[in-house]
């Protein structure tokens, strides 16, 4: 049986519509008769969860590199006591990401 070794859901589900499983056959040929020209095919069938994964990682890959110049920024104002952090930025940057893994969930 041929299996999909690269470590990527998004890899399996290419091609498939959200909400929608995918379907993905291989052709198995038995070991114990050589001589036998038979094929069966194997059905594995994904999940919407799974779908919502592979959407998740194809974010992450999307996302934007570190922004180093914002960063060291960051760093200087926290040393010299001036950075000053917007709380309500804060909670919702927080309720925004619990909101994201939360709908991952379901």
């Amino acid at each position: 049986m041929q299996v999909d070794t690269s470590g990527s859901i998004s890899s399996l589900l290419q091609g498939t519509k959200e909400g929608q499983p995918a379907k993905k056959t291989a052709q198995v040929e038995p070991q114990t008769q050589p001589q036998q020209q038979t094929r069966q095919t194997d059905t594995v069938t994904f999940s919407p969860a799974a779908a919502q994964l592979a959407e998740v990682e194809q974010q992450i890959k999307s996302a934007s590199v570190t922004d180093t110049q914002r960063i060291e920024q960051v760093q200087a104002a926290i040393k010299n006591g001036s950075y000053t952090p917007d709380p309500a930025l804060v909670a919702g940057k927080i309720l925004n990401f619990e909101s994201a893994l939360n709908r991952t969930r379901t």
